[in-house]
């Protein structure tokens, strides 16, 4: 089931500058704890001051990227469909470390009710006055994929409505140092962690000059012949071949390099590594998908990511994987 994408706004450690014919954005900086920390917007924009006061840092930079994918757009919701992988966490650890330093006494509730994974999807409903179906998928590095899938069936089903889907994770320095004490990624050099939030609207209607989600498989625990394997049968699927992906987007170069060793096909197919500029993160393939999205709209290609330009660029596959999870989309014009 094809979604056609209607609007999509992100928060992520990038600076971005974009018009309707191009978006640019630069290299970020690492903070003292090696990780990627979101750039905050202008959250007065969107957000009330009682708000912005009151909920945690996750919530914040993921009902502001929601409201930023709806603020121009006039049709009403039909649901509401979250990811994420690790949720507030920054409030997870305020909650623990106040339950310890006052003896488990006199706990102020707001940092736990912040820290709920589907505290954002609520959140989102009354920012948005949406009653219609609210759902939150936490599912580590399938999180958003499986908010993907879930609007699959629903577009499925009723073609003409439109589905806000998204994701969003929050790091938190403590949460570094730890994964990168203990090798959480299990890797031999240590991934630059990051967080950030992307949301898009989707429906079933077709109109001109839309990108759509064509196709995706998840996969666990899987070898790079049988990610290969997957490729193909999406691209069939989709009645095309290997020779058709105008872009290769993945987390990193490793998926590239292990791709073309088992299919020389992808040696011919210009690559982007987007987790060196937002960090890994279990959600960040929606971050991809923007970023896709954004690559066939304006059809350009930021400058930082030092690729020549393509001309007419009609497909792209983002093939990310985290942890144990990989996750393949497709997107086409």
């Amino acid at each position: 089931m094809k979604l056609y994408i209607k609007s999509t706004a992100c928060v992520s450690p990038l600076e971005i500058t974009q018009t309707d014919e191009t978006f640019e954005f630069s290299i970020p900086e690492h903070t003292a704890a090696n990780n990627l920390q979101v750039i905050n917007p202008n959250y007065k924009e969107l957000l009330s001051l009682n708000s912005i006061r009151r909920i945690s840092k996750f919530n914040k930079i993921g009902v502001f990227a929601a409201l930023k994918c709806v603020e121009n757009f006039t049709v009403p919701l039909d649901g509401i469909i979250v990811g994420t992988g690790i949720g507030g966490f920054g409030n997870t650890e305020k909650f623990l470390l106040d339950m310890d330093e006052s003896l488990e006494k006199n706990l102020s509730p707001n940092p736990f009710f912040q820290s709920l994974h589907s505290s954002l999807s609520g959140n989102i409903a009354i920012a948005t006055k949406c009653d219609a179906y609210n759902t939150t998928y936490v599912n580590k590095g399938t999180s958003f994929e499986s908010a993907v899938l879930d609007s699959m069936m629903m577009i499925q089903e009723h073609p003409t409505q439109h589905i806000l889907i998204g994701a969003a994770d929050e790091i938190t320095d403590d949460y570094t140092k730890i994964a990168n004490r203990i090798n959480y990624f299990q890797k031999e050099k240590l991934p630059i962690l990051g967080e950030g939030a992307a949301f898009l609207v989707v429906s079933g209607i077709k109109t001109d000059h839309e990108a759509c989600i064509s196709g995706m498989k998840t996969l666990f625990m899987a070898s790079v012949a049988e990610i290969n394997e997957h490729i193909q049968q999406l691209l069939k699927e989709n009645k095309i071949t290997v020779n058709a992906i105008d872009i290769l987007v993945s987390g990193d170069e490793t998926i590239t390099a292990n791709l073309t060793e088992i299919n020389t096909a992808f040696a011919e197919i210009p690559s982007i590594h987007y987790k060196q500029y937002v960090g890994e993160y279990p959600t960040s393939s929606a971050f991809a998908v923007w970023f896709s999205e954004k690559i066939i709209a304006t059809q350009h290609i930021p400058k930082v990511c030092k690729q020549k330009r393509i001309e007419n660029i009609q497909t792209i596959l983002i093939v990310n994987q985290y942890l144990k999870n990989t996750s393949i989309i497709l997107i086409s014009k």
